[in-house]
């Protein structure tokens, strides 16, 4: 069943931004809302944004591991260096799009600085995660639990106190790969690493 009032809803929030289809909502022209409303990266499922997702995340896991093993970057210039970038492309994209809301990807240029986010998130994941574990000696686990708490922190934040929902969607967001690059590190390092070494090396 079709749903008009979402599509109502999504014709208001992209009112301030070119269709992909080269129409243009900010003047008004009509629109047939079964034919020609754009889809949103929120509405694809499947195998490809998972695939493409799985894809990116190796990729940026990959980007900071040859920056660290063999061109012998530190650990900590390359958090800063991501982060910088990470909070570059987000600028970017406010200044473009002037939203950062997941829900409103519908256009080729609000899904170029999506992919990138989600590149450099997990570029900048995998950094930090090992610069809390290692540099700072703090342990796979620990960093692990803390890496977890920083996220319930933003969801009490959000739940109880009104923490903006955009806001609140990629702090969790960026923490999630830390988290998961320590909960990766501490399955697959060796006991003498800290580690469960569940995958041989």
């Amino acid at each position: 069943m079709h749903d008009g009032g979402r599509d109502s809803r999504r014709l208001s929030e992209l009112k301030s931004a070119p269709r992909l289809d080269g129409h243009d909502l900010r003047h008004g022209q009509p629109v047939d809302h079964h034919a020609h409303l754009p889809v949103c990266i929120e509405e694809i499922r499947g195998g490809i944004y998972w695939l493409a997702v799985v894809l990116i995340s190796i990729v940026g896991t990959l980007i900071t591991d040859n920056l660290i093993d063999n061109f012998g970057v530190s650990l900590e210039t390359t958090a800063i260096v991501f982060g910088v970038v990470l909070a570059a492309i987000f600028a970017a994209w406010y200044a473009s799009e002037k939203t950062l809301s997941v829900h409103t990807i519908c256009t080729m240029r609000r899904e170029a600085f999506y992919w990138l986010a989600i590149l450099f998130t997990f570029a900048l994941g995998t950094a930090a995660g090992d610069l809390a574990a290692e540099k700072l000696n703090l342990g796979y686990m620990v960093s692990a639990i803390i890496f977890g708490a920083l996220i319930a922190v933003v969801a009490v934040a959000h739940k109880g106190f009104k923490l903006n929902a955009v806001l609140a969607f990629w702090i969790a967001y960026i923490l999630t790969r830390p988290l998961g690059a320590s909960l990766g590190d501490y399955l697959s390092q060796s006991h003498n690493d800290g580690g469960l070494g569940w995958v041989p090396s």
